[in-house]
């Protein structure tokens, strides 16, 4: 008689469980530009840094009047979406904790993150843990690379003879922009909203499967909202590059405007006021 061996998947979830959380002792007013800084570096570091590999990410706001820096890690063991999950949770106890502290840093078992005014200070507060997570991510590349390099000069030997070595470069001919007529105030808490959603869009977009991503600003006072799309036929950088193209485009042909969609020929990206 055959015997039927039943497997269970077992799905486990990052730790984040706090080591711990310093807060800076100096804290800015609740109407300081500081604020929409800090709320872009900390959004853009849980976005971003589960894309990355390894997962080690920088990040400073774009809005030179009041600049905040950024960094984030997680434990190379976890997948993706448990990274992300992670600094979700991150995000969370450094933001409730540390509201309206010029610095904050979160420590958890899975993963830390980290927002501050001074660039040298982001860098060195998790020197410590980096240095850890370098020795785990050598340690996994170093069993992946014994176990695949074979198969992985096969395939490069094979893909050669078969096809040659090319490489291509992202169509950014411009096909069209459409500006809105309604404009905003320089100044106005609204162009804010904009510079995060377009650099958010071309910073996530390469990173996501079908590279099609939608995104909003976190400022609730001055809403935008954005989607970007690049062709599936682009690798990821190749998108990264389309989209660089395609956020220049889009700033200076509609620059103080509320709303703006530009296509080129092998990417696209919009933000409006609204929800579209």
């Amino acid at each position: 008689m055959a015997t039927t061996t039943t497997l269970s998947v077992v799905k486990s979830d990052p730790n984040t469980s706090i080591n711990s959380i310093i807060c800076n002792t100096q804290y800015y007013s609740g109407d300081d530009p500081f604020g929409d800084s800090v709320a872009y570096v900390l959004a853009d570091l849980m976005n971003v840094t589960p894309s990355q590999n390894p997962y080690d990410y920088y990040t400073v706001s774009p809005y030179p009047t009041s600049v905040a820096y950024g960094h984030a890690t997680c434990s190379q063991a976890l997948a993706n979406s448990e990274c992300a999950n992670c600094l979700a949770s991150a995000r969370g106890a450094v933001s409730s904790t540390c509201t309206g502290s010029v610095g904050g840093q979160v420590g958890m078992v899975d993963c830390s993150m980290s927002q501050s005014e001074s660039q040298q200070n982001t860098k060195v507060q998790y020197y410590n843990n980096k240095r850890d997570l370098a020795r785990e991510q050598d340690n996994i590349i170093r069993k992946k690379m014994i176990s695949q390099f074979p198969k992985f000069i096969a395939l490069i030997m094979l893909a050669t003879a078969l096809f040659g070595v090319a490489k291509s470069d992202p169509n950014t001919n411009l096909v069209n922009y459409i500006c809105n007529g309604n404009g905003y105030a320089s100044g106005d808490p609204f162009e804010n909203s904009v510079a995060y959603v377009l650099m958010d869009l071309m910073n996530v977009t390469p990173s996501q499967q079908g590279y099609d991503y939608r995104t909003v600003s976190p400022y609730p006072t001055a809403v935008a909202y954005g989607h970007a799309t690049c062709n599936q036929a682009l690798n990821n950088n190749d998108c990264a590059n389309c989209l660089v193209s395609a956020k220049t485009t889009v700033s200076g042909a509609c620059a103080g405007r509320v709303g703006a969609q530009v296509q080129l020929g092998d990417c696209t990206m919009r933000f409006e006021n609204y929800p579209f």
